[in-house]
């Protein structure tokens, strides 16, 4: 069972930490159902699946097919911790993806995504997130 996440996404206006994409894309999540029950900081990767990528127009969501060969690819993120919460930047992994797919646009394309596991930058440790059932913040 994951922590699903699901928005639009935007660029971030804090610092980006190390190993995020070109650009200051991602979402921004409370800290209260990410960092702080999991002890996680900054530069800590979260690993899961890219569910949806839709594109948003006039108010109004829409996917094409090739948007669609995205589902089930896995995404990477890379967290930065503040007292606003929980900002999660899109990997550089993540962001070569979805730019060659012309994604990488802020506030113009959505996606939901399933955080399975993330990786302790210091330790290399890996931590389940949510095992026992699918959390949305």
């Amino acid at each position: 069972m994951p922590l699903l996440v699901e928005g639009r996404l935007e660029e971030l206006g804090v610092k980006m930490p190390e190993g995020a994409g070109d650009l200051p894309l991602g979402f921004r999540i409370p800290g209260e159902v990410l960092s702080k029950p999991y002890g996680l900081s900054e530069g800590d990767i979260l690993v899961g699946r890219l569910l949806e990528v839709y594109e948003l127009r006039h108010g109004l969501s829409r996917s094409d097919e090739a948007l669609k060969e995205l589902w089930n690819s896995e995404v990477k993120l890379v967290l930065r911790p503040l007292l606003s919460g929980d900002y999660l930047f899109l990997h550089r992994d993540t962001w070569l993806l979805l730019r060659d797919y012309g994604v990488a646009v802020p506030g113009r394309y959505a996606l939901k995504v399933m955080l399975i596991k993330a990786i302790r930058s210091r330790t290399g440790e890996e931590v389940e997130v949510y095992p026992r059932r699918t959390v949305v913040p």
